[in-house]
């Protein structure tokens, strides 16, 4: 990028032509090659400033649509997402609609306990903060009744197999020995 112009530390300058008359940008060969300003204007810089916006910034919609489906908790505290959930929104979001979004971004326990209570926003972001951080050493594991009942039963058939191989064991010692011919004893 390359300025050309006035010097742009002279005393009084209070336009915005002053300071910067041309703006030369090498743009990548594999951005579109379309005119950001197309015409001079009587203030450069606001209209190469609103061009640029216009171009790259973040549409609304898209705002909106990350904010409902892309937002997850991960490892950010809850009081963290529900702060970036307000900068995405621009306060143009609902705090009840927001509040919604944020409680189903966080895990089953802490929507319990926050679906009680009838505090602000901000007060429910510290206790969820205060919750996750308290259970962030437990584990809870939930399993069916089955999964318990079906352990036992792979012992009780482990037994029952060991069981009849050490019969079996017992049974040959027992023929074994009425079998083999008695061994002379010395004297």
């Amino acid at each position: 990028m390359s300025l050309e112009g006035k010097d742009t530390k002279s005393e009084g300058a209070v336009g915005s032509n002053n300071g910067c008359e041309r703006v030369t940008v090498k743009v990548p060969s594999f951005w579109p090659r379309n005119d950001i300003v197309c015409e001079p204007s009587p203030c450069p810089y606001t209209a190469l400033k609103n061009r640029l916006l216009e171009q790259f910034e973040v549409s609304q919609n898209l705002k909106v649509k990350t904010l409902i489906e892309d937002f997850e908790l991960g490892d950010r505290s809850p009081s963290l997402l529900l702060r970036q959930m307000r900068e995405l929104s621009e306060n143009h979001v609902d705090e009840s609609f927001l509040k919604n979004i944020w409680m189903r971004r966080l895990p089953p326990q802490v929507q319990a306990v926050l679906a009680v209570s009838s505090e602000n926003l901000n007060k429910l972001a510290e206790m969820a903060d205060k919750i996750i951080e308290f259970s962030q050493g437990s584990i809870n594991s939930v399993s069916d009744g089955n999964s318990s009942t079906d352990h036992v039963s792979r012992r009780d058939e482990q037994l029952f197999k060991m069981q009849q191989q050490l019969d079996e064991l017992s049974r040959l010692v027992r023929s074994g020995s009425r079998h083999a011919s008695p061994k002379p004893q010395r004297r």
